[in-house]
């Protein structure tokens, strides 16, 4: 067993993203799985491509991310949902959002 080991739970689901809002691989998102002792195991994979253009991709450092994918953006943001839903709107370290520029949060 790995250092972090997930509990099973009847409803949830684990998302592995490979790469980093930069588009370079991301190492932490290798993963194992344990044999099911009992049960059965589902799994359901999805895969989503991203187009990479040669000279586009930000260095973790740079930071060219300062955007907002959407029109309502700032109405949001105006509306406090910058700190009342962090997560969704800027991001987390596994979950990457492109709403900080309404946010200022780069």
């Amino acid at each position: 067993m790995g250092d972090n080991p997930l509990k099973p739970a009847k409803g949830s689901a684990v998302l592995f993203f490979n790469s980093r809002p930069s588009a370079s691989p991301d190492e932490r998102s290798m993963h194992t799985r344990c044999t099911v002792l009992e049960g059965k195991m589902w799994v359901a994979k999805s895969f989503y491509g991203r187009a990479i253009r040669s000279g586009t991709a930000q260095s973790e450092t740079g930071r060219g991310d300062c955007t907002d994918e959407d029109d309502k953006c700032r109405r949001w943001a105006a509306t406090g949902e910058c700190k009342k839903n962090p997560v969704f709107m800027i991001s987390s370290p596994d979950y990457y959002r492109t709403w900080r520029k309404s946010c200022n949060a780069c």
